[in-house]
C-alpha cells in the first residue's frame, strides 16, 4: 500500500510533463527481487484499472520499467 501512495505522488519535472517516485528499489529492499516485481506489477494494474494513471495499453511497457528494470538491476 505504501508503494502504491509514492506512486501516485506527481511532481512537475517541465512545462506539460511530469514525474513520479518509483517503488520498485524499495519493494526489492523489503521483499526481495521477484516478490518486488509482483507487488509493483500489481501496484501498476491498479492504477491503470482504478485511476486511469499510466493506462492499460502501455501496461506491458510500464511493467518492464518500472517494475522488472528498479527491482532486478
Amino acid at each position: 500500500a505504501f508503494i502504491f501512495a509514492v506512486q501516485m505522488l506527481n511532481f512537475p519535472v517541465a512545462a506539460g510533463t511530469s514525474g513520479h517516485l518509483l517503488g520498485g528499489a524499495l519493494a526489492a529492499i523489503l521483499v526481495g527481487p521477484y516478490t518486488g516485481v509482483l507487488c509493483v506489477s500489481v501496484v501498476l494494474l491498479m492504477q491503470g484499472v482504478l485511476f486511469a494513471d499510466g493506462g492499460l495499453t502501455a501496461l506491458g511497457v510500464n511493467i518492464t520499467d518500472m517494475a522488472i528494470v528498479t527491482t532486478v538491476v
